[in-house]
């Protein structure tokens, strides 16, 4: 192809602008080319095509050493030049997006993710699950929900977990509890409250939970106040009577014996006890919400959802026994449980402070950043008194 004297091969990718549109090409001569390359970078009008032939004009003169057809090499230069181009940009993008993202994530409050410990403790109930997570130098001993396992809890420890020590108590035959069809009373539960605080060598402690739990602790506080620093009950039912159990109970209590493993029930339980924005927002409670109860044994489930609304008493006329200081948090739209009832009950401890809550019937899930402001105040208020 050369010979004697090395000629000048024409490149068939050299491309002119013309307002700010790419069009022809032309065999210009190199100086001209970068002249109309840096007129472009003036007027920002250079697109991806007029950046490849900046990087062309650059590195063109390596090809005119090698005996190639033009059409090859022009096409090599071409696509090298935009391989080039795209790795520029790519790695421009991720600096700047490595940068904003960091200032966004520091912006984003951190929650602190601590160990969770799995304990199944003896209890003169059943052997029944306790999960220890958290650090501090008070402890909150909680117990959920029927129906529900420690989860609910998960938002509010993620909240809190820096600042108190939790023990999360699975109720006979939910999560990862045991539970026989053996019946059983609201002092029975409180009794394997005791008897958990026990096996973590605690004298004294803060307790509450929520419905079912609210229940336990309140009975607690009753037989042993010397136990109980304080009282934290959360959607609370207060007046269940077990000479008066209304339909509605009855219904509950059967569904849970024969109908758990229906999709129907469980939907119908997760719309009594959660709003449903809230369920589509919180996807991975939602599917551990389902999963327990699909897991669950329906036969000592139900009996632990009999012993609580069938098998109860009134707590509301015991409030006025308490002498604790005692949080009673209710859920505005719980339609289970009254608001007003919840308010009265509140009022009727000695101790007694009333908070109410946007949501239904767990606020816990509902409104945790609510609720954990309202229990670390009400600690805090108990602990300068």
């Amino acid at each position: 192809m050369f010979k004697g004297s090395r000629q000048r091969v024409e490149s068939p990718f050299r491309h002119t602008l013309q307002k700010g549109v790419l069009v022809g090409k032309v065999p210009v001569s190199r100086a001209r080319r970068h002249t109309q390359f840096s007129r472009c970078l003036a007027h920002g009008q250079v697109g991806q095509h007029a950046v490849v032939g900046g990087i062309q004009g650059v590195i063109y003169k390596g090809f005119l050493e090698v005996a190639v057809p033009k059409r090859v090499a022009g096409f090599c230069l071409y696509h090298m030049c935009f391989v080039i181009t795209v790795y520029i940009t790519r790695n421009a993008i991720y600096v700047i997006i490595d940068y904003f993202w960091s200032d966004m994530m520091n912006a984003i409050p951190e929650f602190a993710k601590t160990a969770l410990v799995s304990h199944l403790i003896p209890t003169s109930l059943a052997r029944l699950h306790v999960v220890e997570t958290g650090q501090g130098l008070e402890t909150l001993v909680l117990w959920p929900s029927i129906f529900t396992d420690h989860h609910i809890y998960d938002d509010l420890v993620a909240r809190l977990s820096t600042s108190y020590r939790f023990l999360l108590i699975d109720g006979p035959a939910h999560g990862q509890s045991e539970g026989g069809t053996d019946a059983f009373t609201m002092e029975d539960c409180a009794k394997a409250m005791s008897e958990v605080m026990d096996h973590f060598h605690l004298d004294r402690a803060i307790v509450g939970g929520t419905s079912w739990g609210g229940i336990t602790a309140a009975h607690l506080a009753l037989m042993s106040p010397a136990r109980v620093k304080a009282l934290v009950l959360m959607n609370t039912p207060m007046q269940i009577d077990a000479k008066r159990p209304g339909l509605k109970a009855r219904f509950i209590a059967g569904g849970a014996r024969w109908a758990l493993k229906t999709a129907s029930f469980r939907n119908g339980v997760a719309e009594s006890f959660f709003s449903a924005t809230v369920l589509a927002a919180n996807t991975a409670y939602a599917r551990a919400f389902h999963d327990m109860l699909k897991a669950a044994n329906p036969a000592p489930l139900a009996t632990a959802v009999r012993a609580v609304i069938l098998r109860g008493s009134p707590l509301l006329d015991r409030m006025s026994e308490l002498t604790v200081p005692t949080l009673v948090i209710a859920g505005k739209e719980d339609r289970m449980y009254p608001i007003a009832v919840q308010a009265k009950a509140a009022l009727l401890a000695p101790q007694g402070r009333f908070e109410a809550v946007d949501g239904k019937h767990i606020s816990a899930v509902e409104r945790p950043d609510r609720v954990a402001d309202l229990i670390k105040k009400f600690i805090g208020l108990e602990a300068a008194q």
